[in-house]
């Protein structure tokens, strides 16, 4: 039951985040005199200040959460294979993905239609892509912005957190599934070079260079299912921590 209680607190917090956060942009931008378009919305909340420190540990916490029954004496009793709970927990993991990215899609999407006073002005110099990259481009349309924004949201709320996951189970202990979240959130919010995960933010610079986004979509789809024949072959040979 409770975590129908963390469900429902994360549905009714969503929005309200995102209101706040889309009017804070809103405003920031106005007083440079410009205005966020639609797409702008998109990309104004898949960067990592965003995703990375409020619905990537959310997605993490949710895993964890639910997978404790897995973990009950019970539970691997029935299981009887280690590596049948591993399975198990990575299932909770990419369902939780799921829900939380076309969840946070369809507000994102709504709430964008009261802060943007035009669908998409990328191939204008009076744009907000113009203002960060001092280019613009018009091959994407609205259509495919949203679609990259639910496919990169789904794949950082399962990637991130399947790294964090494994390194659960190779060390034992959840503290460091939690380091690992702020260490990968803080490096790419912080330099530069941005690892696998970071290429997934829709930054308006990786819309210039689409092989960005094509490295990030299929290098996460690859790491996702290494990690997770890894994980099997370790979860074979690993004690359960807290059985």
């Amino acid at each position: 039951m409770k975590e129908k209680y963390f469900y429902l607190a994360y549905a009714a917090a969503l929005p309200f985040f995102l209101f706040l956060f889309l009017s804070s942009e809103c405003a920031s931008y106005q007083k440079e005199g410009y205005f966020l378009c639609y797409a702008d919305c998109f990309c104004s909340v898949c960067v990592a200040s965003v995703l990375g420190l409020f619905f990537i540990p959310f997605v993490f916490f949710m895993t964890c959460f639910l997978s404790k029954r897995i973990f009950s004496s019970q539970m691997i009793l029935r299981l009887k294979k280690r590596e049948t709970v591993w399975n198990l927990q990575v299932i909770v993991l990419i369902k939780t993905a799921f829900y939380c990215s076309t969840y946070l899609t369809a507000w994102t999407a709504f709430l964008g239609t009261f802060f943007s006073n035009q669908i998409l002005n990328w191939n204008k110099q009076r744009s907000i892509f113009f203002l960060t990259t001092q280019a613009t481009v018009g091959n994407y349309s609205i259509w495919k912005i949203v679609l990259l924004f639910w496919l990169c949201s789904f794949l950082l709320f399962a990637t991130i957190p399947l790294c964090a996951l494994f390194i659960q189970w190779i060390s034992g202990k959840e503290i460091a599934g939690w380091l690992y979240l702020i260490l990968i959130t803080g490096w790419n919010m912080g330099p530069p070079f941005k690892l696998l995960s970071g290429k997934l933010y829709l930054w308006y610079r990786s819309f210039l260079e689409p092989s960005i986004f094509a490295v990030g979509i299929f290098g996460c789809i690859g790491l996702i299912f290494v990690l997770w024949m890894i994980g099997k072959k370790q979860a074979r040979r690993k004690d359960f921590w807290n059985a």
